[in-house]
C-alpha cells in the first residue's frame, strides 16, 4: 500500500506481482486461500490503475474458484470484478456477460452474504460504469435506482 499511497503505481504493481508469486508457492496446497490473495492482488492493481494486470489476476482467481465450487458466491463476485477490469480497458462486449452473471449470482445468493457485505452494491457500481461506458443511459438510470437501495459507497 505504501507505493500506492505515494502514487508510485508502477512500483505498487510490481510489488503486488512479487507478493502473489510468493503466495502461490506458499499456498499451492490451499487453492481456496490462494484465490483470496489473488483477488486482493487484482483489487490492488485496479486501485493502481493497472486494469490489464488486474484482469490477469481476476481470471486466475475465477479459474481457481470455479474449479473448487462453481456455485459459491465468491465465483460471482470474481466475475463482476473481472468484468470491471474489462470495462476499464474498454472491452465492453466481453465485460457485459460477466457483469450481469456476477450480479445475478450474487443477488441469488444474497442470503449467504453478511449484512455488511459490499459485494452486491459494488457489482451494481460496475454495471453503472459499464452502462455509462457503453452509452446506455436509460440502463444506467435503472442500475442507479437499484444502487440507491444500498448504503452509499465509501470513499
Amino acid at each position: 500500500y505504501a507505493y500506492r499511497d505515494a502514487n508510485q503505481f508502477d512500483n505498487s504493481a510490481a510489488a503486488v506481482g512479487e507478493f502473489v508469486a510468493g503466495k502461490k508457492i506458499e499456498l499451492a496446497q490451499n487453492p481456496d486461500e490462494m484465490s483470496d490473495y489473488i483477488q486482493v492482488a487484482g483489487e490492488m492493481l485496479m486501485e493502481c490503475e493497472h486494469a490489464a494486470a488486474a484482469e490477469e489476476q481476476f481470471r486466475e482467481c475465477l479459474r481457481i474458484r470455479e474449479g473448487i465450487n462453481p456455485n459459491k458466491w465468491e465465483v460471482f463476485m470474481t466475475q463482476s470484478m473481472l468484468g470491471g477490469a474489462l470495462v476499464s480497458q474498454k472491452k465492453l462486449a466481453e465485460a457485459e456477460p460477466l457483469l450481469l452473471k456476477g450480479y445475478g449470482g450474487l443477488k441469488d445468493r444474497k442470503g449467504l452474504l453478511s449484512d455488511d457485505s459490499k459485494a452486491i452494491p459494488r457489482a451494481i457500481d460496475r454495471l453503472i460504469e459499464f452502462s455509462f461506458a457503453a452509452d446506455r443511459l436509460e440502463e444506467m438510470c435503472i442500475w442507479q435506482e437499484e444502487r440507491a437501495k444500498y448504503p452509499p459507497a465509501e470513499k
